[in-house]
């Protein structure tokens, strides 16, 4: 189930400019209409309203409400169709629309009410709710967790997902459910690891030294993206591309260092007048990686290049040699996780938050790592490495100005809010 976030809003009280209007006009149309009219269709009902034709425009929204109930979606066409009905019997005029509002509120409201089971539909009214009166408790509650800048929400058989849009270029952005995992690598994987790094490079005993096996647990949900950040949301947000793979727009974006990812992050925050986008820390990221697993990778104890975008020669675990495909592949060109993360495996390692450090081996709730330190972590090893390195609980670190073809980054998103009430609750 699908449904779009207007970004419309319902203004109440002193002077609207047209634009304000016109914003109000569609999120109404959209309610009648059970889909969002175009822009244009807006602009000319918008020069038609007058406060005056109130009754006639309620008439219409509430067979509009019927309408919404039908198991056929309305299409634009028809939109356009039942627009230019409703102008007709509208004046030519240039007024406010603070009668439509109070209407429009309190039948929001009634929606509401009658919507309470069906969480989706609930956020969509909800947030219209408090486009108008911010302070309603019902419509705050249902928004308990629910992103400011979801342009789109909707569950499918990985679970909840939100679109954030920038320029016309989105990104979703799963939910990640609180929980515990074990992070850091068996004894058994340990020493597999030091066998195929010897064959394969050179005898390397302390590649897996820091992968120390502990418990984390992640005691809040996040929203993580489904994919590495791509050129063209790097594009929309930053106005360049600094990549060296450039010829498709959905590659991810690389050659940004851990500083550039957060010029990117306060620049999207900023565009949404939020605070909540971030990198995810480095126990956030391999539990998402895992996805409930506990072997080398999310798909199972060894990995091919039909899985994963790695050296394909160079596998870890006994599986078949594959194409070493010298570069990074558009995101989501390989099998997802059973959370609906793609490339967590491969293709451009991703920056974390965390200042690299060594892990302890006793338990630990949200780590953040060091404090302070020389390197910052990332993971996920790379399409130029070896199958070994783009293992779960693989680790890597460099100094935060390192810009190169296989670094890049994966959007996070803090995932709670506090209600109507003022405590803190999760988002589902």
């Amino acid at each position: 189930m699908t449904i779009i976030m207007s970004e419309s809003r319902i203004y109440n009280g002193g002077s609207r400019s047209r634009h304000q209007r016109m914003a109000a006009m569609q999120l109404i149309l959209h309610l009648q209409l059970g889909s969002e009219p175009s822009r244009s269709v807006c602009w000319r009902f918008d020069r038609l309203f007058t406060p005056f034709c109130v009754l006639p425009f309620l008439i219409c929204l509430f067979v509009g409400f019927a309408q919404c109930a039908s198991a056929e979606a309305t299409t634009l066409e028809a939109s356009s169709a039942v627009a230019t009905k409703i102008t007709a019997i509208m004046k030519k005029q240039e007024d406010g629309i603070k009668g439509i509002n109070d209407e429009a509120l309190k039948q929001l409201k009634k929606l509401l009410a009658s919507n309470k089971k069906d969480k989706y539909t609930s956020i969509l009214i909800a947030k219209s709710i408090v486009r108008i009166d911010g302070k309603d408790k019902d419509a705050l509650d249902v928004l308990s967790g629910v992103p400011t800048w979801a342009g789109e929400m909707g569950k499918d058989s990985f679970g909840v997902w939100a679109k954030v849009t920038v320029n016309g270029q989105s990104q979703k952005m799963r939910w990640i459910q609180a929980g515990v995992f074990l992070m850091g690598s068996t004894s058994a994987e340990k020493e597999l690891a030091i066998k195929t790094i010897a064959t394969q490079a050179r005898p390397m005993p302390d590649v897996v030294a820091d992968e120390t096996e502990h418990q984390v647990t992640i005691s809040q949900g996040f929203w993580l993206g489904d994919s590495e950040c791509t050129q063209a949301m790097w594009r929309a947000v930053m106005g360049a591309n600094p990549s060296k793979f450039y010829d498709d727009p959905q590659r991810p974006v690389e050659r940004v260092d851990w500083n550039d990812a957060h010029v990117f992050l306060g620049k999207i925050n900023g565009l949404h007048q939020s605070s909540e986008f971030r990198l995810p820390s480095e126990a956030e990221w391999e539990y998402a990686c895992r996805a409930g697993t506990t072997t080398a990778y999310s798909f199972g104890a060894t990995c091919t290049a039909a899985e994963v975008n790695f050296k394909g020669g160079y596998p870890f675990g006994g599986a078949e040699k594959g194409p070493d495909r010298g570069m990074t592949v558009p995101v989501k060109s390989l099998p997802p996780n059973a959370w609906g993360l793609y490339e967590m495996h491969g293709n451009v390692s991703e920056w974390c938050a965390d200042w690299y450090g060594a892990y302890g081996s006793g338990a630990v709730v949200d780590p953040i790592g060091p404090t302070q330190g020389t390197k910052r972590v990332h993971r996920g090893g790379t399409w130029r490495d070896l199958g070994i390195f783009s293992r779960a609980a693989s680790r890597n670190s460099w100094e935060s100005t390192l810009r190169d073809s296989y670094l890049g980054f994966r959007l996070a998103a803090t995932g709670s809010k506090t209600g109507s009430d003022g405590t803190e609750k999760s988002a589902f």
